[in-house]
């Protein structure tokens, strides 16, 4: 199976693209992260190109790139700034059945370095999750779940010292695909609340989401190939629109973004690979 890494992230959902079509799934969800695996791929180079004159300037920027092992575990992923230097570095540690058990981030230019630790529970679920920095070591996430086994709720400790929290909540349809994301006092919008929309095929058509007084703060917008690729992102928030067009090779892997933003203009977004 080919998995494009994190498409697009909403807090503690994930949506990714496989094979061409877009699926959701949740960092919680079996405790597994089949989301930043890749089949035989070794590292993924991500370079943005802006449009000069109507085409795309020879000359790139690399935003990031992504390093898998011989399994297809991602296991470092580097961050760079516009002007071609590291910033920062995203480590993933596992255990023997291949979970998730630490998160690392360390920053290249002294914003301080960071530690997650993830806690599971027996039958293998994640459970809850510590932060480390500077020498302390707390209480970050829990997690529940429901009958099925799938994320119910996360509830968020911000800030220790205060004691403030913050939650989401999770909602399935008859066929256990996710409906509905609530979060609750996370970011600065004290109420959000993501819906998610499906084809008659299960397909990814559309995630909305509102406000506490059901303003509409953010839409997205996906369109598929006849083959079931995806090959088209709308999104529109309050101020600002973007249109993405992505482009496969003949294995299904994402090779290409055509990019026109309101906001930062035209770019074109290529994905390079090097293969073990």
């Amino acid at each position: 199976m080919q998995v494009r890494i994190l498409l697009i992230k909403v807090f503690i959902s994930i949506l990714f693209i496989s094979n061409g079509t877009i699926q959701a799934q949740t960092y919680a969800d079996n405790s597994k992260i089949a989301f930043i695996r890749q089949h035989n791929v070794k590292s993924i180079k991500v370079t943005s190109y802006p449009y000069i004159k109507g085409e795309p300037s020879k000359k790139g920027v690399l935003k990031n790139s992504y390093h898998y092992d011989m399994e297809g575990k991602l296991i470092d992923v580097y961050n760079y700034l516009p002007d071609g230097s590291l910033v920062s570095q995203n480590k993933y540690i596992y255990n023997l059945d291949d979970s998730l058990i630490t998160f690392q981030y360390f920053s290249i230019t002294g914003g301080g370095n960071s530690t997650t630790r993830i806690e599971y529970e027996a039958s293998g679920l994640r459970k809850a999750e510590y932060f480390q920095k500077s020498g302390n070591n707390v209480l970050s996430a829990t997690y529940s779940y429901n009958k099925l086994k799938l994320p119910a709720e996360v509830t968020l400790f911000i800030d220790p010292f205060s004691g403030k929290t913050g939650k989401v909540t999770y909602e399935y349809d008859q066929n256990n695909r996710l409906v509905s994301l609530t979060r609750q006092n996370i970011g600065k919008i004290p109420f959000l609340k993501e819906v998610f929309y499906y084809d008659s095929a299960g397909a990814l058509t559309g995630i909305t989401s509102f406000d506490e007084d059901q303003t509409i703060r953010k839409s997205i917008k996906y369109k598929y190939a006849q083959k079931g690729k995806i090959i088209e992102i709308f999104t529109e928030e309050m101020n600002s629109s973007e249109k993405r067009l992505l482009f496969y090779n003949s294995k299904r892997m994402l090779i290409e973004e055509k990019v026109s933003s309101s906001a930062k203009g035209m770019f074109l977004i290529k994905y390079e690979y090097e293969y073990y």
